[in-house]
């Protein structure tokens, strides 16, 4: 198993994004938008595109590399693939989740991803990936008047966290956050949340139900 990255202390966003030529052209790329509008509020993101799942690994090792606390990835999904720019036939889950192998533990992850935000996804991520803090995805398909504004509050309220209690991230913030954010905005999503003290990951929908739980490492 992969060591522990010692720190990953800086409160920034890193954005990968892997979307095709049609959404480049149309100006539909939220991880391009995301970055613009992280800037406006005075924050120093790093945006890396990926073509592929090749890609998407050298990105994720200089998102290790920054100790960016914060990773956005935004790309097409649906209940069984990845959809990178390159392969629109599909990543496996599987394949995906390994890209992230010892680089994503300490960080908190949100895919801007239609259908991503499914147990079987969280399930397989989390078997891979020890030790992310938490990971958000959409239920259902995003539309894209949605996705942009709906990471832009998420992280403009996730800095203000940041900022207002001495660069530290309290679980409770993100049980709060999701919920009243896709009741304002009609998108539902699952997140997940490590709970390292009972060894296992708490899982939940912004809708109603009750969490469920992962325990993939006993």
């Amino acid at each position: 198993m992969a060591k522990f990255p010692q720190k990953k202390n800086v409160a920034e966003v890193f954005i990968i994004e892997s979307l095709g030529a049609d959404d480049m052209n149309n100006n539909r790329c939220d991880g391009k938008i995301l970055e613009s509008q992280l800037k406006l509020i005075g924050a120093n993101p790093i945006y890396r595109y990926a073509l592929n799942l090749s890609d998407m690994r050298k990105a994720l090792l200089e998102f290790d590399k920054s100790e960016y606390r914060f990773l956005h990835v935004s790309c097409h999904g649906d209940a069984d693939k990845v959809l990178l720019a390159a392969n629109p036939r599909g990543e496996t889950y599987v394949d995906f989740s390994r890209c992230f192998e010892g680089v994503a533990a300490l960080s908190r992850i949100t895919f801007s991803a239609c259908r991503l935000g499914n147990y079987k996804l969280f399930e397989t991520f989390y078997e891979i990936n020890r030790g992310v803090h938490s990971l958000a995805a959409p239920i259902k398909d995003l539309p894209f008047k949605f996705a942009s504004l709906y990471w832009a509050v998420f992280y403009t309220k996730l800095m203000d966290e940041c900022r207002s209690s001495n660069n530290h991230v309290h679980r409770t913030f993100i049980e709060g956050v999701f919920p009243r954010l896709s009741k304002a905005l009609g998108v539902p999503m699952r997140y997940a949340i490590y709970e390292p003290n009972n060894n296992r990951v708490k899982v939940r929908m912004t809708e109603k139900g009750r969490p469920k739980y992962i325990y993939p490492w006993k």
